[in-house]
């Protein structure tokens, strides 16, 4: 019922065949500038600590998802929640995950992520205070098993920037996604 990474906590306190409602803690890890820009100079963003609840409702090859996380470690003081309907099915030992759904972020959240503060501004970088967002985004897995205690899992999110944050001096671009390999063995 409880599961601890990376990417946080989270204990499933409610569950039956079709509805499993769980607690979360996260970190809302800071940024980082791998190309050690010049345009990030002075702007530094520390680690946030977010809790919340997730919901999902199992309707067979079909399912729908929400969650929601406030900043427990007033980093941000921000909060944000999603929304997400998802199709599942599986062949054999491949199995397949599909969503689409949306994302809201308030003004705070957006700030911590996309903004300039007024004490980060500089003569090159001006003030930016991003407003509330909806940003829609796709996301889907695919799982191959491999014998008893070994699967594959390629996985990718894809997610559109709202007009508000891609007017952000920090912004450079009009969509972000992730995309990864991994590797699972059961013990």
């Amino acid at each position: 019922n409880a599961s601890l990474g990376i990417d946080g906590f989270s204990y499933n306190f409610f569950g039956s065949e079709s509805f499993e409602l769980s607690a979360l803690v996260e970190p809302r890890w800071s940024f980082t500038d791998p190309d050690d820009s010049s345009l990030f100079d002075g702007i530094e963003r520390d680690t946030a600590l977010e809790a919340g609840l997730a919901a999902n409702v199992n309707l067979g090859h079909i399912y729908f998802e929400g969650r929601a996380l406030q900043d427990i470690s007033a980093v941000h003081k921000g909060h944000e929640g999603s929304l997400k309907v998802g199709f599942q099915r599986s062949f054999g030992d491949i199995g397949f995950d599909f969503g689409l759904g949306s994302t809201y972020r308030n003004k705070d959240l957006n700030l911590h992520l996309y903004g300039v503060k007024l004490d980060e501004a500089t003569a090159t970088l001006t003030q930016y205070n991003p407003d509330d967002t909806i940003q829609p985004f796709i996301e889907g897995n695919v799982v191959v098993t491999i014998g008893n205690s070994m699967s594959v899992v390629a996985f990718g999110r894809m997610e559109e920037i709202a007009d508000e944050i891609e007017a952000s001096p920090l912004v450079s671009r009009s969509a972000e996604g992730t995309a990864g390999l991994l590797f699972l063995k059961s013990f």
